[in-house]
């Protein structure tokens, strides 16, 4: 009832004038030939496509059920007799019904329907989803965009890959199947979603219907590209893209370096040094045409002999690169997030097995700083080095063994309020030549620090998790996000891996079940003292499971984004919205 007041009220001033002028079009648009169909495009199978015909220029809503939510598409274009309109939102396994809404130029209106769409089934190997929390009140507005990762009992699942976007009750209303394992996903300005995959050096922008509007590939890696897709010259494309203000893409390359000599062990420092190839990361900014404007290896910013636990594996980059190289692949820096700071056109980049977060000018490749465990670091490198400091009450004190780093972290984001906020994965929590954490000890947590680039000075001010009962230990992949309106943190527990006794684990090949969590968190808004942190009472106001049926093998969670509760389509010169509810 609402939506035909609106459509009375809109039309009544045109209406008076109309009669007063004795001349007015009272004949609402006939709709005929209306089809409803499921997308050609299985890659997204819950969309579809509304045709019709109006005898006269008219303009189209449609009003679609599944049975227990109600939702309005509002195509926009110029008024037209031929309209095509795609349909995302749709719920899996549900029949869906669409009235359609037809109002010409003289604001006359007539309506159609229901037709009916049959129900369109998740695919058969997909995760079990469970919402525990929905506080939907106390949650950031909007969907939740995350990517799949599929694994066997000792293995990543090669061919899989897949975008999925959930609303508040964990309900899927989109879901796209790349084909191929994927890492970094956002949405961008126009709606639109960018993927990378990085065995295959490719970045893909697709619509919300699943097509492949643009594509990037590096030159080095892959074999196979599409004819259309943008070559970028440089060896692949690695775990984290982005557009900047410019509108160019800031994302994370990758180069060989060979070395007669370097360490092989990280258990016995008496080890002979031995021939390795080194993987150095690269960070590059290119345009959308492809050319390259920035290109800075890290391999010639920090210190190349330096080397933490897992640097010393072949790990990420063998499928990569494969057997072709001369010496021991070694992933030295493994760099696995790069962000830009506006604020003085600089990266900030997070290296896991450095156990390190660096800042580096973007114009000069000189180095920033280094926040991470001082450990290892000699000069010019130490120069860089964040000293810790923590606050008590109005005083504060400086003293490293206070000072919790991260470890094996990822994501970073610098915060509105200018501070730094990343997952702390909390692998080893040492460096070699230390003892290292037991896994079933281990524990991970979303962190926030504080940084005087004057000074040169660090400190921790909010985190969630920790040890003891309840923990949680994610040991790769996984994000911590800042969400703007609420203030609250959307943690992604991207890599859990639990034994078969419940003991939390770490590594590959063992006979363990893997899963993921999706956790909002309300944060205390508050600095407060290092040793209380443990104690604060975050509240978490969302919560999600992403779980196997299975003993060993399941999935995993790369990133999850918070997105608008609009999506948004632009095509056949028209654009169309689906709003989801925010408060269900």
């Amino acid at each position: 009832m609402i939506r035909s007041l609106v459509i009375i009220r809109r039309a009544l001033p045109l209406l008076v004038a109309l009669t007063f002028a004795g001349c007015a079009d009272e004949a609402a648009p006939v709709i005929r030939d209306v089809n409803v169909r499921q997308t050609d495009n299985q890659s997204t199978p819950l969309a579809a496509i509304v045709t019709l015909l109006t005898h006269e220029p008219a303009r189209i809503r449609l009003d679609i059920s599944d049975g227990t939510n109600g939702w309005s598409l509002e195509a926009e274009p110029d008024y037209d007799r031929s309209h095509e309109i795609p349909v995302f939102g749709l719920r899996p396994g549900r029949e869906h019904s669409f009235t359609v809404y037809a109002v010409d130029k003289s604001a006359n209106s007539s309506v159609a329907g229901p037709f009916m769409l049959a129900p369109i089934p998740l695919p058969e190997l997909f995760p079990d989803i469970r919402v525990t929390v929905s506080n939907s009140f106390a949650m950031e507005p909007g969907l939740t965009l995350f990517n799949l990762m599929h694994w066997y009992e000792d293995r990543r699942d090669a061919e899989y890959g897949s975008l999925v976007i959930v609303n508040q009750l964990g309900e899927v209303v989109w879901f796209h199947d790349a084909g191929f394992p994927l890492l970094d996903a956002r949405q961008l300005e126009n709606g639109n979603i960018l993927y990378m995959n990085s065995k295959y050096g490719m970045l893909v922008e697709v619509d919300m219907l699943g097509n492949a509007v643009s594509r990037w590939h590096s030159t080095g890696v892959p074999k196979d590209v599409p004819e259309d897709s943008i070559p970028v010259e440089t060896e692949t494309f690695h775990h984290e893209v982005s557009v900047m203000p410019n509108g160019n893409f800031l994302t994370l390359g990758a180069e060989l370096r060979d070395f007669d000599e370097y360490p092989s062990s990280e258990q016995d420092p008496d080890a002979p040094s031995q021939p390795a190839t080194v993987v150095g990361d690269v960070i590059l900014e290119f345009t959308p045409a492809g050319d390259i404007v920035h290109s800075w290896s890290f391999l010639d910013i920090l210190d190349p002999h330096r080397f933490g636990y897992q640097s010393l594996d072949p790990g990420f980059w063998k499928p990569v690169f494969g057997e072709d190289h001369a010496g021991a692949l070694r992933d030295w820096m493994h760099a696995n997030a790069i962000i830009y700071d506006d604020r003085d056109h600089s990266v900030i980049v997070s290296s896991r097995t450095q156990d390190a977060v660096v800042k580096v000018d973007l114009d000069t490749g000189e180095l920033q700083w280094i926040l991470g465990v001082p450990d290892g670091w000699h000069e010019p490198w130490s120069e860089h080095l964040l000293a810790p400091v923590q606050f008590v009450g109005m005083g504060r004190y400086a003293d490293k063994k206070d000072m919790e780093w991260p470890y094996h972290q990822h994501a970073p984001m610098i915060t509105p309020r200018g501070t730094l906020l990343l997952y702390d994965n909390g692998n080893f929590r040492s460096r070699p030549f230390n003892v290292s954490q037991k896994p079933e000890d281990s524990y991970s947590r979303a962190v926030e620090y504080s940084i005087n680039e004057i000074t040169m000075e660090v400190s921790e001010v909010w985190s969630h998790g920790g040890p003891g009962e309840g923990a949680i230990y994610s040991s790769f992949i996984s994000d911590a996000d800042w969400l703007p309106r609420t203030e609250n943190v959307l943690v992604t527990h991207g890599g859990i891996l639990t034994a078969q006794d419940g003991r939390r684990a770490d590594g590959v090949g063992l006979d363990v079940r893997r899963s993921a969590r999706i956790m909002e968190i309300k944060r205390v808004n508050t600095i407060v003292p290092f040793q209380t942190q443990g104690f604060v009472p975050n509240e978490t106001v969302f919560e999600m499971t992403i779980d196997t049926n299975t003993a060993t093998g399941g999935w995993h969670v790369y990133r999850a984004e918070r997105i608008s509760s609009t999506l948004h389509h632009e095509g056949w010169g028209n654009v169309v919205t689906f709003t989801a509810d925010e408060n269900p």
